[in-house]
């Protein structure tokens, strides 16, 4: 209220928000930070949860209220390819959603082929993820800005242009693996470069002491829960994985 004279407002302006032409096909399936090509493990996790919702409506029919109503509010922002940023960080509220989803979906799969599935899913996703925060961001993948404010235009790559951008950026993987694994401004890329801000390191040291001690009363509240609250260990567990998802990004590219 004090920053913005009022207690419900959009610090961007009241042209930031169009609830009428939201943009929903651009917000899906564009290569330019839509959440299908820059997010893949959505589509797997929306199948997932329509399997389950087969054996528990009850549980599924809300969730995918609570995912429409997000989709909904993220594709009527102007910007919703999420500024120079990565998009579907706007998604990050629902890591939970997609995780029960997800494993919805592996435990679908015959027991014979559910570890191979979960394995080989498993790095193609970190690696098509690890790509994107690498080269992506910078835009020399999938599209990029033409105009911020006041059009918000973009241009998009196709869906041929984006597969061959990613697999171009493999090859760093054995040509240059140092350079591949290692992020910009990161912790490690300082250490190597012998160049720490005293800011980033007070950071990095203030949050691991913050993840540290997460994990360790996290543990603690636990065992104390008794096992007939089987509803209350999984909303703590839940929000401890979502505080270390949300924090530990900060010793990466701090």
């Amino acid at each position: 209220f004090t920053l913005f004279g009022d207690w419900i407002t959009i610090p961007y302006g009241p042209l930031y928000m169009d609830w009428r032409s939201p943009l929903l096909l651009p917000l899906l399936f564009s290569t330019f930070r839509g959440i299908l090509p820059w997010m893949p493990i959505f589509l797997l996790s929306v199948i997932g949860l329509f399997l389950l919702g087969r054996r528990k409506p009850r549980l599924v029919v809300p969730l995918f209220i609570v995912l429409i109503l997000v989709i909904y509010v993220n594709s009527s922002t102007r910007d919703w390819f999420g500024g120079g940023g990565y998009g579907p960080r706007r998604f990050s509220e629902q890591v939970i959603l997609f995780v029960l989803g997800y494993a919805s979906l592996i435990q679908s799969i015959p027991d014979r082929l559910r570890k191979p599935f979960a394995v080989i899913s498993g790095l193609v996703l970190i690696l098509h993820q690890w790509i994107l925060l690498q080269y992506g961001i910078e835009e020399q993948i999938g599209g990029r800005v033409v105009a911020m404010y006041p059009s918000f235009e973009w241009v998009d790559q196709t869906y041929a242009v984006f597969g061959w951008q990613l697999l171009r950026h493999m090859g760093d993987l054995f040509q240059a693996p140092a350079d591949f694994f290692i992020l910009k401004l990161s912790p490690l890329d300082h250490v190597l470069s012998n160049s720490w801000p005293t800011m980033q390191i007070t950071t990095l040291i203030a949050t691991i002491l913050f993840l540290v001690a997460v994990i360790f009363v996290g543990r603690a509240l636990i065992h104390r829960i008794k096992a007939s609250k089987r509803w209350l260990r999984v909303a703590l567990v839940s929000g401890l994985l979502l505080i270390l998802a949300t924090n530990i990004w900060v010793i990466f590219r701090a």
